[in-house]
């Protein structure tokens, strides 16, 4: 009996010592294809409503669904400029096709700018059709080497309240005894956990100040105050605008940290970095938009 107690050991050991786990792929590629319509400005509070009753209105034209989406586009400004990604690393590039004459405006800090020539109209809204690959990452940093403005990057938008007096008293009190980036960041990380909570109505844009007074909010009002927080305590912060893969639309947030360079922040987690289901489709240095989905984008994925 000791015997074969003794040859199952040394069975159970050679095995626990063979076995290699399968390596995690921490890389992916998406291929995105969707319409959107480009805007210069507008209450982004207002967005996910607008996109829902265009869907709907699409879906059945009826006067009713026109009216409702007719209502909620008065709150926006259209025009022909899109901002998307620019990934430009080793590990993956991303590549726009678009579908019409274009001109880039701008390419540089994780961006790249498109005006578009001659746009088409579709439903009464400026429409341009974009196929893109996307790649990413899992937790990884990017742009070290890259010369950022530090003044632009934490200074106050209308959308980020750096200098309103609740925000200084809160991270005042978040930074107090905290020397190093990393330390105030998982400061601010730990302060929003306590303070804040995950709010029914999905779609929400409250504003900075109003998610504080409320203390419930979605996605776009966590990483509203999440990058405040960070640019009023000196750390570079910027909104990403993309998708989950198979769970849909998400805002998060990337900051910079110094010798390191961008890495991804989801708010609610407390955790550099992101998973690879998280899609960036185009980054905000203002809080602004530049467009609004004129249909549901259509996503695959390819390890």
């Amino acid at each position: 009996m000791n015997h074969k107690v003794n040859l199952l050991i040394i069975l159970i050991t050679i095995l626990l010592f063979s076995y290699k786990p399968a390596p995690k792929n921490t890389k992916a590629n998406y291929k995105v294809n969707a319409c959107y319509i480009p805007v210069k400005e507008g209450d982004f509070g207002k967005a996910e409503r607008f996109m829902g009753s265009l869907l709907r209105y699409k879906k059945n034209p009826t006067k009713r669904n026109r009216a409702i989406k007719d209502s909620l586009a008065k709150f926006f400004k259209y025009g022909n400029y899109i901002n998307l990604v620019n990934v430009n690393e080793t590990w993956g590039k991303s590549d726009h096709i678009i579908f019409g004459q274009y001109t880039v405006k701008e390419r540089g800090r994780g961006q790249v700018g498109y005006s578009i020539n001659n746009i088409k109209y579709k439903d009464g809204f400026p429409v341009v059709c974009i196929n893109s690959t996307i790649p990413v990452k899992a937790h990884v940093f990017s742009g070290a080497k890259e010369k950022i403005n530090r003044a632009f990057l934490t200074s106050e938008t209308k959308h980020w309240p750096v200098k309103h007096p609740k925000i200084i008293k809160i991270k005042e009190s978040i930074c107090k005894g905290k020397n190093s980036e990393k330390e105030k960041v998982f400061g601010i990380l730990d302060w929003m956990s306590k303070n804040v909570r995950r709010g029914e109505e999905p779609g929400t844009r409250y504003g900075t100040l109003k998610f504080l007074e409320l203390g419930y909010g979605r996605c776009t009002d966590y990483s509203d105050l999440f990058i405040t927080l960070c640019r009023a305590s000196g750390i570079p912060a910027r909104q990403v605008m993309g998708v989950v893969y198979k769970r849909g639309g998400h805002a998060w947030c990337q900051i910079y940290l110094k010798g390191k360079g961008w890495v991804d922040i989801n708010p609610p987690v407390r955790r550099l970095g992101v998973s690879n289901t998280f899609i960036p489709i185009s980054i905000s240095e203002t809080g602004d938009m530049t467009f609004l989905f004129y249909s549901i984008p259509e996503i695959t994925k390819k390890l």
